[in-house]
C-alpha cells in the first residue's frame, strides 16, 4: 500500500488508477509482489521524468508491455523507451503500438536476416531476443551513417510503418535512452 500511495501522490493520479497500473504491469512482466516498490518507483520516475502522465504511460505499457515481456525485456527498458518517445511527443497508445511493432519486427526471420547482413544481431546465441536498448544502439550506429532518405527507408523496412515511429526516434536518441535507463536504475 505505501508504494501505491506514493505512486498516486507523486504522479497526481487517484489511488485506484495507480494501483491498477502498478499491479497490471507487475503481472505483465511476471514480477513478484515484493517488487511493488520498485515498480512504483519506475512508473513514477518515467511519468515525472518525461512529457507524459501516468495515464499516458499506462496506455503505452498496455500496448507494448506484453510484447516486451514475451521478448524477455524488462519493465525498466520498456519504460525508458516510452519516456524517450514521450519526450519526442509520441505517447500513450501511439507510443506503445510503435514499440510493440518494433519488438515483433525483431523476431521476424526476414528482418533478422536484413539486420544480420549489416552486422546487427537481434538474437543472442540461444535464439532469444536481445534487449531493445542493445539492438537500438547497433541500429542507431548504422542509421546515423545513412543519408536522410535512406534512413527513413531503412527504418520503415526494418520496423514497418507503425514501428518506424519508435525506431526513428529511439535510434536518433540512443544517448537519451541510455540516460533514461540509468536514471530508472538509480
Amino acid at each position: 500500500i505505501p508504494a501505491v500511495l506514493n505512486l498516486a501522490r507523486a504522479t497526481g493520479t487517484d489511488l485506484g488508477e495507480a494501483a491498477e497500473t502498478a499491479a497490471n504491469n507487475m503481472r505483465v512482466f511476471g514480477l513478484d509482489s515484493s517488487k511493488m516498490a520498485s515498480v512504483a518507483d519506475i512508473l513514477t520516475a518515467t511519468a515525472n521524468g518525461s512529457a507524459q502522465t501516468l495515464t499516458d504511460l499506462a496506455e503505452a505499457l498496455k500496448m507494448a508491455g506484453p510484447q516486451a515481456a514475451a521478448a524477455g525485456d524488462s519493465i525498466t527498458n520498456v519504460s525508458a523507451a516510452l519516456g524517450v518517445l514521450a519526450n519526442m511527443g509520441i505517447k500513450g497508445s501511439l507510443a506503445g503500438t510503435a514499440l510493440r511493432k518494433a519488438y515483433s519486427q525483431f523476431a521476424k526471420t526476414k528482418v533478422q536476416a536484413k539486420l544480420k547482413a549489416i552486422g546487427i544481431a537481434t538474437t543472442d546465441a540461444n535464439g532469444n531476443l536481445r534487449a531493445m536498448p542493445e539492438i537500438m544502439a547497433d541500429i542507431a550506429k548504422h542509421m546515423n551513417s545513412l543519408p536522410t532518405a535512406k534512413r527513413l527507408a531503412f527504418a520503415e523496412e526494418i520496423f514497418d510503418l507503425r514501428g518506424s515511429l519508435a525506431g526513428l526516434q529511439l535510434g536518433g536518441n540512443i544517448d537519451q535512452l541510455n540516460d533514461f535507463i540509468r536514471m530508472l536504475h538509480n
